[in-house]
């Protein structure tokens, strides 16, 4: 650079305010680029972390041979990389500890108590006569599932990962057909039988609330902490599937 070349530089009004601006900016954006790898980093290790427990719950349930109705469909889900969060609310309908392992990380939501006898003769299943103990227990897994997406310790990185198979077709058949298979299994458990088109109709709507919850949750658009998450949306419990509506 010549003397002439530095001579027009501070003829350049303004040039050094231009210069230190465009420093600032790069200073900020340096930042805001730090901030999010940070913010990755420490979420990416709460999922592995979460997906450590919860792991051991899903490996104790394979483990159980009264559960085989259901081993396949969560071995599939684990080869498709659907996040553990979301099996662990899945089989929280049959394996308690699952559900126990959920309500711990919402503390506003009390545990499950629940027992009921099988029917010595089957059944088919009728939602406008199916007792109050089971259809409480049904609506109670929903709640589990939402809430296994959307609790406080949730990873960004699993519920985007979650979210983005449940938008992709297959994703969303897979998911459908394994809360078909878990539903399914629950009421042969007390032999209780649903017709597979009843089925999916209802899983289909699990799906779809799942997915409302969770991608609220992840556009942070939150519900009140002390709010049911249900209730919160103007849906009574008991009316999530159509049980105790009023008949015409």
């Amino acid at each position: 650079m010549g003397i002439d070349d530095i001579d027009s530089l501070g003829s350049s009004e303004g040039w050094w305010e231009q210069a230190q601006e465009q420093s600032e900016k790069q200073r900020e954006n340096a930042k805001k680029t730090a901030s999010k790898l940070q913010k990755s980093q420490k979420d990416e290790q709460k999922s592995q972390k979460q997906d450590r427990v919860l792991i051991m719950i899903i490996r104790e349930f394979l483990a159980h041979k009264e559960y085989e109705g259901c081993t396949q469909v969560v071995v599939n889900l684990l080869k498709e990389g659907i996040p553990s969060s979301f099996i662990i609310g899945l089989i929280s309908l049959v394996y308690i500890p699952a559900s126990d392992s959920i309500r711990n990380y919402t503390p506003d939501m009390k545990r499950v108590s629940f027992t009921f006898t099988p029917y010595e003769t089957p059944q088919i299943f009728d939602e406008k006569t199916l007792p109050s103990t089971l259809t409480d227990r049904i609506n109670d897994w929903v709640k589990d599932f939402s809430a296994s997406m959307t609790h406080a310790d949730q990873s960004a990185i699993d519920m985007q990962k979650f979210l983005g198979l449940a938008k992709e077709e297959w994703g969303s058949v897979l998911i459908i057909q394994s809360i078909v298979t878990v539903f399914r299994e629950f009421l042969t458990m007390y032999h209780i039988s649903i017709e597979n088109s009843i089925a999916h109709s209802y899983a289909a709507f699990i799906l779809s609330q799942i997915q409302s919850e969770a991608q609220e949750y992840y556009n942070g658009v939150l519900l009140p902490k002390n709010e049911d998450i249900l209730t919160a949306r103007g849906v009574n419990s008991m009316e999530l599937f159509g049980f105790g509506e009023n008949e015409s």
